[in-house]
């Protein structure tokens, strides 16, 4: 599996990041937080690949994803010891997956404390530009830019 973390709401190939599928945390699993240091948590909407496909046509990326879940990245603040885009094992806790409408154009995440928007282009875009350099697999998983 791989979990891709895109971080340009430009440019989905720009600034972008490969995780380790050892920092994703399923099943509802407690996070502990180390007590050295401080953490930065950030929040985003990720989209889930249901199925396998490479050089993908923008208009029929829609068919390659299924799911949305909220995931929390936990990244210690320290510039020092990490990079922006480094996520540690253990430390990229995953919501529930929850089925996508449709026909909708765009997608949302959350609730009233904190909604998270995006335009489906972007996602279908997403997955045609990447998926000229590399295969998607059945549970890969796109982290989506915050807009």
């Amino acid at each position: 599996m791989k979990i891709l973390l895109l971080d340009s709401p430009d440019d989905p190939c720009r600034d972008m990041a490969l995780i380790a599928d050892s920092a994703r945390r399923p099943d509802r699993r407690p996070l502990f937080v180390p007590e050295t240091g401080s953490w930065i948590c950030e929040m985003r909407m990720c989209v889930r690949v249901s199925r396998l496909g490479k050089s993908i046509a923008a208009k029929f990326a829609p068919r390659y994803y299924d799911a949305l879940s909220a995931v929390c990245l936990l990244r210690p603040s320290d510039r020092s010891r990490a990079t922006r885009y480094m996520v540690m094992d253990d430390t990229m806790v995953q919501g529930e997956w929850t089925d996508l409408p449709a026909d909708a154009a765009t997608l949302v995440c959350g609730d009233a404390a904190l909604s998270y928007t995006l335009p489906r282009a972007y996602i279908d875009n997403a997955i045609h530009s990447l998926s000229a350099d590399m295969t998607f697999k059945t549970g890969d998983m796109l982290i989506l830019p915050e807009v």
